[in-house]
């Protein structure tokens, strides 16, 4: 028989309860009231042993939480409740990938998505790996993966009992794929710049020599920027993380060529900021207009679709499928900061640290790296 355990710190009833591979599960009633709360941990129980029929289930938790709906809470419901509350912890960037994702799994589920959550079931998945198979590996993972945070937050939450995913597969990826981005060469950065007006000329260098990714060169404001100390302030919009970059003589030399502004609130890289600040924080635009950039330099060498032509393969797979990516970029330009300090024999726990590297696999979480270490190896990233 399922147990019932109250936490210290909690009003509600945790459900004990043994599954059918005879594992122990703890998860939370939402109930104040033990006698509710047992005929709840005994329920699930019964139907994570396959005792009683999901529908049967589905009946005694329809009478139990008939008061509060959460047994006829409906998957688009519960997704959308479970975006609102996501939103205020994570980025305006990550948000737009959950939700994209989010709406991509509802649209998938056609008339399914206004079923009771606790219904869904692992066909339910099944057809929806299905429906992203023509798509890259990559992206139908991070999907899967999506999905199955939400549903393992409808579990926490007592909306289901079920777990979809368990023996479900990813999609296999080839881990022996090259990232089809590579570094600059000094040449191609010369031809570059020569190309440059002066705002994407100060771009391009921010973005040699700090590494960072253009998002968060182009947000940069004059009073993230303490000449007198050498260094310059960001949180990293990707990865919420704090960083204190060292200006090299090579950017310090290019800052003391901008105009100084009275304002400390003002964007280094006004145009720039406006147009991320236009599309709500994406940096689409602006990466097509490097696009355009390198194509006047003369350095698009992707293999060239026809004018106007989408950058998918035009076999008529709309845009799941996977398209062709450039081998230059702006985040080339990260690329190139990696090279130049493996060239200089910088160690890779101060080039990571400089770069803000977030990798785990990468990086381990390396240690905190001193500021002179940090400040040598930002001098060392220098082009002719």
């Amino acid at each position: 028989m399922a147990s019932l355990w109250k936490h210290p710190k909690s009003n509600f009833w945790t459900a004990c309860f043994t599954d059918e591979a005879g594992r122990r599960r703890k998860r939370s009633t939402k109930k104040l009231k033990r006698s509710e709360a047992q005929k709840i941990a005994d329920t699930w129980e019964e139907a994570s042993r396959r005792k009683i029929s999901r529908g049967q289930a589905h009946r005694v938790l329809s009478e139990i939480f008939d008061e509060g709906g959460q047994a006829e809470t409906t998957v688009e419901k519960f997704a959308r409740a479970w975006l609102d509350e996501l939103k205020p912890s994570v980025s305006p960037s990550t948000f737009s990938v959950y939700s994209n994702g989010i709406n991509h799994f509802l649209a998938s589920m056609g008339e399914r998505a206004a079923q009771p959550i606790l219904h869904l079931s692992r066909a339910d998945v099944t057809r929806y790996k299905k429906a992203l198979a023509d798509g890259h590996p990559v992206t139908g993972n991070h999907r899967l993966k999506l999905i199955k945070m939400l549903l393992k937050a409808a579990r926490e939450e007592g909306y289901s009992f079920d777990d979809p995913f368990v023996g479900l597969k990813l999609f296999k990826e080839d881990k022996d794929a090259v990232d089809a981005r590579r570094p600059f060469s000094v040449p191609e950065l010369q031809k570059l710049l020569a190309a440059a007006d002066a705002e994407w000329r100060s771009l391009i260098l921010f973005g040699l020599y700090t590494g960072q990714r253009l998002g968060d060169i182009a947000a940069l404001r004059w009073s993230q920027i303490d000449i007198a100390r050498g260094e310059l302030s960001i949180i990293t919009k990707k990865t919420g993380r704090k960083m204190a970059i060292p200006i090299n003589t090579a950017l310090a030399e290019h800052l003391a060529t901008l105009p100084a502004a009275d304002d400390p609130k003002a964007m280094v890289h006004p145009r720039a900021a406006a147009l991320v600040a236009g599309a709500k924080g994406k940096v689409s635009t602006l990466s097509r207009h490097f696009g355009e950039l390198l194509e006047s330099a003369g350095l698009r060498t992707v293999a060239e679709l026809p004018a106007g032509a989408s950058a998918h393969d035009g076999k008529g797979k709309g845009r799941s499928a996977p398209r062709k990516k450039a081998d230059l970029s702006f985040h080339s330009l990260r690329h190139t900061a990696r090279s130049l300090l493996e060239a200089a024999g910088v160690p890779l726990k101060t080039a990571m640290e400089l770069l803000g590297h977030s990798d785990i696999g990468a990086s381990h979480h390396y240690v905190h790296v001193e500021k002179e270490s940090l400040r040598r190896a930002a001098e060392s990233m220098r082009i002719s």
